[in-house]
């Protein structure tokens, strides 16, 4: 099994493009400053500053920005 890793730094965003998000690959989120919540289904998950979000390939997230966010 062969896994690519992607470092994107201060990835900046006053809302989400979309957000319905269906992800496509394992992608951990870092918030720097600023919060978004999430919901895969289970239930909503505020991510304020220095948390993480960990978001499953192949799984259906809803997301919005709270506050804006850089990851």
């Amino acid at each position: 099994m062969s896994r690519t890793l992607l470092v994107c730094k201060h990835l900046q965003r006053d809302q989400f493009v979309h957000e319905q998000y269906q992800g496509k690959d394992d992608i951990l989120a870092l918030v720097e400053r600023g919060s978004f919540c999430v919901n895969d289904g289970s239930g909503e998950q505020i991510v304020m500053p220095l948390e993480a979000v960990c978001f499953k390939e192949g799984r259906s997230y809803e997301r919005r920005v709270l506050e804006p966010v850089t990851l």
